[in-house]
């Protein structure tokens, strides 16, 4: 993840942790509302996948 993305994120209210080889999401301190991304995802679509799933679960 770079720091543009990061920023964005973190300013749209998600706390972000490293946990070894995926990066832990929570939006705005709230454990009900957690996800687990990995840092190195498999295709392309992987991004638009994970916004979409937030978007549907957090939101």
């Amino acid at each position: 993840m770079d720091a543009k993305t990061r920023k964005a994120l973190q300013d749209f209210g998600f706390r972000i942790e490293e946990d070894g080889k995926h990066y832990r999401l929570t939006f705005f301190g709230d454990d009900r509302y957690n996800t687990t991304v990995a840092k190195t995802p498999s295709d392309a679509r992987a991004g638009k996948n994970i916004a979409h799933y937030i978007e549907q679960t957090m939101m």
